[in-house]
Order: C-alpha cells, then sequence, then structure tokens
C-alpha cells in the first residue's frame, strides 16, 4: 500500500493474534509500525506516521499494480 508517498508492506513474520506490524519499502533507514488490535483505525496511524516517513531517503518504489 502507498500513503503520502510512502510504500508500506505488511510484515507477515511479526503479524500475529492481534499484531500488526508494517514496514516502509525502499526508505533508507527502514520504518516499522506495529499495531495492537485495539487500535480501531490502523490507516489513519499509517497516514500519520508517513508524513514523518516521508522525510528518509527514498531508494525504491513498490511496482504499481494494475
Amino acid at each position: 500500500m502507498s500513503v503520502k508517498g510512502v510504500d508500506w508492506v505488511v510484515n507477515e513474520k511479526k503479524t500475529h493474534q492481534g499484531v500488526k506490524t508494517v514496514l516502509s519499502y525502499g526508505r533508507s533507514p527502514a520504518a516499522e509500525i506495529t499495531m495492537s488490535e485495539r487500535i480501531k483505525d490502523k490507516d489513519t496511524v499509517v497516514g500519520e506516521l508517513s508524513g514523518i516517513v516521508s522525510g528518509l531517503a527514498k531508494q525504491k518504489a513498490c511496482a504499481k499494480q494494475g
């Protein structure tokens, strides 16, 4: 998924039992967000943090789908 110009991928190894973890893609250094199932609007959290992560050096982007 891409949010505010930042590409994110789900970290399947760390997503389990009510915890979702996403990792920025193509940024250096990478950023990781781990969210509890108690957070209802995870997309809002990712959106807010994308503004901060967008300042990290972009090295590559996810391939466009469709």
